[in-house]
């Protein structure tokens, strides 16, 4: 089996340069109805599971690989906002003009992983589009995949924080400016995880409530940043007055929080309401500051009261 690796900055940069001038025709059954390209990708699918014997040629390969990362991942009705476009490359020696279903599997699998990173920094997000190209050059191939992700404009769901909303994080400390004393950051992101906008309200009632907690470091985003408030400093504790929260990052931590509240949801329960709760620690001469959520679930029962 080639052995993929990651290319160099400056090598990608000459592929894509070249890439710009290239991608005129691609390259397959593009003249079949929707049901015979879906049937396609889901033969082509087994045939990676399979890691049958037989080769695909370079177009062929791009082809397929492509439209089976778009059926399986961007696969939605494309009513995206705030697009962010990511772009991957791999290399690997293959000195032949064709691939085999075992590396097209070793492939598929790296960049199925470069997507899932790219969803977990933006979690409420779906793929709009993925675009492929597998090139060759002398005995190297290399593979460039570019994505494009983006939130369902109905999924917009939370009333944003505008740009007066600097929140002191906690324990009713009010805004960064001496105002709003009584309320504090936590508080104004419990009203919005509480009280989200165009929702279809149906009557009913819940049995069998659970609640759990989620903590800051849950769930680390790859570049090293957390979806749930926390900063540190140095002493025993933050003080009075606390540290101060941006709109910027309230309306980061409110974009994750759907990603939050349905990740570890309990089986055959739903979502009901969130509190927000502060929370200090102290460890080798500094503090830490942190929100974690309570999440509260239950099963649904449909069905006006009898009251």
């Amino acid at each position: 089996m080639k052995k993929i690796k990651r290319i160099t900055l400056l090598s990608m940069c000459a592929i894509m340069i070249f890439t710009s001038c290239k991608k005129e025709s691609n390259l397959a059954p593009e003249n079949c109805t929707d049901n015979q390209t879906t049937q396609k990708l889901i033969d082509f699918k087994s045939k990676l599971v399979s890691k049958d014997g037989n080769s695909l040629n370079i177009e062929s390969a791009t082809w397929s690989l492509e439209g089976l990362l778009n059926y399986e991942n961007a696969n939605n009705e494309h009513n995206l906002n705030n697009l962010i476009h990511y772009y991957d490359t791999l290399s690997f020696n293959l000195p032949n003009t064709t691939i085999t279903y075992t590396e097209l599997n070793e492939l598929y699998s790296l960049l199925v992983k470069k997507l899932n990173i790219h969803q977990q920094i933006t979690p409420n997000s779906k793929f709009d589009l993925i675009d492929l190209e597998i090139m060759q050059t002398n005995n190297q191939t290399n593979v460039i995949m570019v994505s494009s992700t983006g939130v369902e404009i109905s999924k917009l769901q939370y009333n944003p924080f505008t740009s007066t909303d600097y929140w002191r994080w906690g324990f009713n400390q009010g805004k960064c400016d001496g105002t709003c004393v009584g309320s504090d950051a936590a508080d104004q992101l419990k009203y919005r995880f509480n009280n989200p906008v165009n929702v279809h309200l149906v009557i009913g009632y819940y049995t069998g409530i659970v609640s759990r907690n989620e903590y800051f470091n849950s769930h680390p985003l790859p570049d090293g940043r957390y979806i749930m408030f926390m900063t540190t400093g140095p002493g025993s504790s933050p003080g009075t007055p606390g540290p101060c929260i941006s709109p910027e990052e309230l309306n980061f931590f409110l974009s994750h929080f759907d990603f939050i509240k349905d990740i570890n949801c309990p089986a055959g329960k739903k979502f009901k309401n969130a509190n927000v709760v502060e929370d200090i620690a102290t460890m080798d001469n500094n503090w830490a500051a942190a929100h974690f959520y309570q999440l509260f679930y239950g099963t649904f029962t449909s069905g006006a009261s009898s009251n």
